[in-house]
């Protein structure tokens, strides 16, 4: 037997196989196509839902996010002027015009007791 004849042999064995596969009358009725046409209802309204959701969480991280850099940059410009402020040449100059007098004297007093305070 040649190879040709082998394939066409093979192709009609399978052909009238799959001619004659029958699908169980249970699997065609009405109760299984209303069964899988529910299905198929309920599992797209989930995956609509479940999509909606996700695209209104990531909206909601975009925005959030913004908010968060925003806040970032406000931060550091907030720590340079803190930092400007505690600067020894800006409190000096802060000083001039609150009226106050430098000290010239310092006297430190010498106790020779360690206890601070009693009861």
């Amino acid at each position: 037997m040649s190879l040709r004849l082998r394939v066409r042999y093979q192709v009609r064995s399978i052909a009238r196989f799959l001619f004659s596969f029958s699908v169980p009358s249970f699997l065609t009725g009405n109760t299984a196509r209303l069964t899988v046409s529910t299905v198929a209802l309920f599992l797209l309204v989930g995956y609509v839902s479940k999509i909606s959701h996700l695209s209104t969480s990531g909206y909601e991280i975009a925005v959030l996010e913004k908010k968060v850099a925003v806040l970032s940059d406000e931060s550091v410009k907030l720590n340079a002027e803190v930092a400007s402020y505690q600067s020894i040449a800006s409190i000096q100059k802060r000083l001039q015009g609150a009226s106050m007098v430098p000290v010239k004297n310092i006297n430190y007093i010498k106790t020779s007791a360690t206890v601070v305070a009693e009861r």
